[in-house]
């Protein structure tokens, strides 16, 4: 069995490559309970200090570039909506330079031929996340109806996001943004699925 376990702030998680959350996998299911649960654990936090969220385990090589999600699913979700709301917020203010550095860093990527791609996919399908969070504001798809539960609570969780942080200056979104980046895990990657699935259920 090839596992490989590392400490690992989220800014250095979401810049390794493509995460894949497979079809197989539940949906999203996080209410305001646990989304209010993890800001109340940032507003405790420096912005300048880590924060343990726990572990997250993922199928593949921790020196490859893509991923699928075994555990972990439900926080990578939700800190892609949160920085994807932050996004969105300084895009509103104008301050889109600020917005292009969590967009072109955190939220999409460029392959070797410098063709974008979603950091995070998820492979139910859901269209909505990639459609109403993840999309920069002037190209979101607001036509595209959630269909599954999941998908609901994605939107809801979009938007419980954004009434809480749209009255924030932009020095408090870069403290929110901060924070979030510096959140630490513990990676733990396994070269296979059965080795992935194994590390999960113990």
């Amino acid at each position: 069995m090839e596992v490989e376990a590392f400490s690992q702030k989220i800014s250095n998680v979401l810049t390794k490559g493509k995460f894949i959350i497979p079809d197989y996998q539940r949906e999203y299911d996080w209410d305001e309970s646990e989304i209010n649960e993890l800001l109340e654990d940032l507003e405790d936090v420096k912005s300048d200090e880590s924060y343990f969220i726990g572990h997250m385990v993922f199928e593949g090589k921790f020196t490859g570039n893509e991923f699928k999600v075994i555990d972990g699913q439900q926080r990578i979700t939700t800190l892609t909506i949160m920085l994807s709301v932050i996004r969105d917020l300084f895009y509103t203010k104008s301050l889109n330079n600020i917005g292009d550095g969590i967009n072109d860093k955190y939220i999409f990527a460029k392959d070797v031929d410098n063709i974008p791609f979603v950091i995070l996919e998820n492979k139910m399908p859901y269209p909505i996340l990639q459609s109403y969070v993840q999309s920069i504001p002037d190209k979101k798809d607001l036509t595209v109806k959630p269909f599954k539960s999941g998908e609901k609570k994605i939107i809801k969780a979009y938007d419980h996001f954004n009434s809480l942080f749209k009255d924030k200056t932009e020095q408090e979104l870069k403290d929110l943004r901060d924070k979030i980046l510096n959140l630490e895990v513990i990676f733990v990657a396994a070269s296979d699925k059965v080795d992935a699935h194994s590390i999960f259920m113990t």
